[in-house]
C-alpha cells in the first residue's frame, strides 16, 4: 500500500508505502522429521521516497526502505537506498531512466550467520512509443554491474536434464540475455490497455530440464484507467502449472477527499 502527495512549495513529491508479504502457517521439524510446531514466516517493507523535476524532460528521486523478515526464530533487518533518475520526451513518445536499487547493509543478522549483501541491482530501461499505432515496446536491463549471473549446479543440472555443454556462442547470448526483460503493451483505448511480458533469467533458473515448462518466464496483464481509479491485474508465470497474480488498485484521493468534497 502506498500513498503520495504533491508539495508545491518545495517542488517536490513525496510518497511513503508498506510492502507486506505473509507466507501462511507453515510446520516446523527437526532435521529427523519430528514436528515441533507451526510457524509464520514473513517479510515487510517500509519506504519513503522523494522526487523532483529538473527542467522539462528530467526527474529524479529517491527512497529510503526498512526490510524486516521474520521467519521463525530467525530475523533480519537492513537499510536500503533506491536513487532513480528519468527522462520523458512526450513528444515523441519516448522514455528512459537509470536506477540503482538496495544500496545498504543489513543491520540485524540471522542468529549465527554473518552480515551479508543486499540484493544490489543497477537497471536501465527505455520504452517508445508507436506514434501511428496503439503498441508501446518496453526494454529493461538489470544486473549491469556484474556480466555472468548464471546460477549453475552441476549435481541437479545432470539430474534434471539440463544440458551442459552449450557451444561458447550459445552459452555467452544466454549469459548476456538473462540481464533483458522484455514487454509490450497493446492500448485498445485511452482508458483500457494490455500488456505483456518475458524475463529470460526467470525462466533459465526455474525450468525444469526433463519436462516441459510451459509458458515460464512469461506474464500477461490487463488495466482500466479512469480519472478517478485506476485497476490493474497481472499473472506471471514461474514454472509450468504455477503463477503467481497480482491486483492493484490506486486512487487520487484529492478526487475524493479534497476540498469542497
Amino acid at each position: 500500500m502506498f500513498t503520495g502527495f504533491r508539495h508545491e512549495a518545495s517542488k517536490t513529491t513525496f510518497a511513503a508505502g508498506v510492502n507486506y508479504f505473509n507466507y501462511g502457517s507453515i510446520p516446523g521439524t527437526d532435521i529427523a522429521g519430528n514436528r515441533l510446531g507451526d510457524f509464520r514466516p514473513s517479510d515487510y517493507v517500509v519506504q519513503v521516497s522523494a522526487s523532483r523535476q529538473y527542467l522539462e524532460h528530467w526527474h529524479y528521486g529517491a527512497s529510503v526502505k526498512y526490510i524486516h523478515s521474520n521467519y521463525g526464530q530467525y530475523r533480519s533487518s537492513g537499510l536500503a537506498l533506491d536513487i532513480g533518475i528519468s527522462y520523458a520526451d512526450t513528444a515523441h513518445f519516448l522514455q528512459a531512466s537509470l536506477v540503482i536499487k538496495n544500496m545498504g547493509a543489513q543491520i540485524k543478522t540471522y542468529a549465527g550467520t554473518a552480515a551479508g549483501d543486499l540484493p544490489f541491482d543497477l537497471q536501465a530501461g527505455i520504452s517508445k512509443k508507436l506514434a501511428k499505432a496503439p503498441l508501446q515496446f518496453s526494454f529493461t536491463a538489470h544486473h549491469l554491474h556484474q556480466f555472468d549471473i548464471s546460477y549453475r549446479d552441476t549435481v541437479f543440472n545432470n539430474e534434471n536434464g539440463f544440458d551442459q555443454n552449450m557451444g561458447d556462442k550459445k552459452f555467452t547470448f544466454d549469459k548476456l540475455f538473462r540481464h533483458i526483460v522484455l514487454s509490450v503493451q497493446l492500448y485498445i483505448t485511452d482508458k483500457i490497455e494490455i500488456s505483456a511480458g518475458y524475463n529470460h533469467l526467470r525462466r533459465r533458473e526455474l525450468n525444469v530440464g526433463n519436462t516441459g515448462n510451459g509458458i515460464n518466464g512469461f506474464s500477461l496483464g490487463a488495466g482500466a484507467l479512469f480519472r478517478k481509479i485506476q485497476v490493474r491485474y497481472a499473472r506471471s508465470y514461474y514454472q509450468n502449472n504455477t503463477a503467481y497474480n497480482q491486483f492493484g488498485l490506486s486512487l487520487s484521493l484529492r478526487d475524493y477527499f479534497g476540498k469542497g468534497k
